[in-house]
C-alpha cells in the first residue's frame, strides 16, 4: 500500500473545499438545472422537438392569432407565457426544470380527445364582435372542447444540452478548486 501525505496548506484547503462541496452538491445541482433551462428555452427559439421541427399551426389558429395581431409569430409563443413560466429548481440530490403553466402538458404531449373546462369567470373586453367601453366580468358555463392539438415537445434535453451538462460538472469542480 502507498500512502501520500499532503502537507501543502493550499492544496489541503482546496481538497477540503472539494470534499465539502461534493458532500452537499446543491450548488452543482443549481448549475445543472440552469443549463437544462437554457436548453429547453432554446427549443422555443428553434421551434423544434427531438424528432425535428414542430408541426405547423392549424389554419384556424393562425386566423385567430392574426385577428389579435399576434401573427406572424413563433409557435407556442403568442405572448411568451409558456416559455417564460418554465423555471429551474434543485436540491442537494436533483436538478430539474418545471413547466407549471396550465397548458404546458397539452402543448408538449398534444391532445386528441375532449377536455373538460369547469365553470369560471373571465374578464372580457368584447361582446358580439364589438369592443366594450369597459371590461366586464362574465361567467362561462362548464363545457368541453376538443382541441385536437398535436404535441410539440419542448421538455427534453437535446444532444447539445447533454453535452453542456457534461461540461458543467468539471467546470464546477474547477471553480471549487480555484477558491
Amino acid at each position: 500500500m502507498i500512502t501520500i501525505t499532503v502537507t501543502d496548506a493550499a492544496v489541503s484547503r482546496k481538497l477540503t473545499a472539494l470534499i465539502t462541496d461534493l458532500d452537499n452538491p446543491s450548488a452543482l445541482m443549481a448549475d445543472l438545472s440552469e443549463v437544462m433551462l437554457e436548453d429547453i428555452r432554446d427549443h422555443f427559439d428553434k421551434e423544434q422537438g427531438p424528432d425535428g421541427p414542430w408541426e405547423d399551426l392549424a389554419a384556424s389558429t393562425i386566423a385567430g392569432r392574426t385577428s389579435r395581431n399576434k401573427w406572424p409569430g413563433k409557435k407556442l409563443q403568442v405572448d411568451g407565457t409558456l416559455k417564460n413560466t418554465i423555471f429551474p429548481s434543485s436540491d442537494a440530490d436533483s436538478a430539474m426544470v418545471t413547466a407549471p403553466a396550465k397548458h404546458a402538458a397539452m402543448q408538449n404531449f398534444g391532445s386528441d380527445g375532449p377536455v373538460q373546462v369547469p365553470q369560471h369567470r373571465r374578464l372580457t373586453t368584447m361582446a358580439f364582435g364589438r369592443k366594450l367601453k369597459y371590461p366586464v366580468w362574465v361567467t362561462v358555463k362548464a363545457h368541453s372542447v376538443d382541441p385536437n392539438i398535436p404535441g410539440r415537445e419542448f421538455m427534453y434535453l437535446s444532444a447539445a444540452g447533454r453535452a453542456d451538462i457534461e461540461a458543467t460538472i468539471p467546470r464546477h469542480v474547477k471553480s471549487v478548486l480555484s477558491r
